[in-house]
């Protein structure tokens, strides 16, 4: 009988192997070695002149363009060849 299953109750997490520790994953800017928060951390992309950072507020907007560039579709029926 497949289909339904019961989620494990484990769950696992990266270990060093010699010791057993678990393995922290720490985000560290890379030009001046500090440790970051989440709220610290945002987006960007690389150009050939630098970083460019996208906001929310970009993305926000940039969804909202797209949303009104899309015209409502009608749906079409064809009739099926034999």
């Amino acid at each position: 009988m497949a289909g339904h299953r019961e989620p494990l109750p484990v769950a696992f997490r990266q270990i060093h192997v010699a010791d057993n520790g678990f393995v922290k994953v720490k985000k560290v800017c890379e030009l001046d070695g500090v440790e970051v928060s989440a709220a610290e951390i945002g987006r960007g992309y690389e150009t050939a002149t630098g970083i460019v950072e996208i906001t929310d507020a970009v993305l926000s907007d940039k969804f909202r363009e797209v949303n009104a560039m899309a015209a409502p579709r009608r749906s079409r029926s064809y009739p099926r060849s034999s």
